[in-house]
């Protein structure tokens, strides 16, 4: 990094901005067997619709993130259609993955085959949720 001289000023205009990869919903692969590569949460600031209840006392909100190593095609806001491999996750599927890694990272490994799936609650049929599941699950083959 470099170092900084006592009088030096800083122009935000000319620091690189973050580039994030095109992210989808999981429901444009429900029920395809994939490979999960990554997983990722982060506080981020939320959009002007989000749900009141889900703001922190920090003002951000969670965002869930998994990237798989299939690329699917597919249309993405005003890009058109093109190759995607990260999708909007929710801490049910990002804490079923960090317990199958062992870890809150892959560090380089990777975690197949998986299926991401909505399934309704068994106490409640008009509930839905998002859930991640491996062969060894009976959800595996609906």
């Amino acid at each position: 990094m470099k170092q900084m001289s006592e009088n030096e000023t800083i122009n935000p205009a000319n620091i690189p901005r973050p580039v994030y990869p095109p992210t989808e919903g999981m429901a444009k692969i429900q029920g395809k067997p994939v490979t999960v590569t990554n997983f990722t949460h982060s506080r981020v600031k939320p959009r002007e619709d989000a749900d009141p209840s889900k703001i922190g006392e920090d003002g951000k909100v969670d965002l869930f993130t998994v990237e798989t190593k299939e690329v699917f095609q597919l249309e993405h806001k005003d890009e058109g259609v093109i190759g995607v491999n990260n999708f909007y996750s929710t801490s049910f599927v990002n804490n079923r993955l960090k317990t199958w890694a062992g870890a809150d990272t892959l560090n380089g490994k990777s975690i197949s085959p998986v299926k991401f799936l909505k399934l309704k609650k068994k106490d409640n049929a008009r509930e839905t949720f998002w859930g991640v599941y491996s062969e060894a699950d009976s959800e595996y083959n609906q």
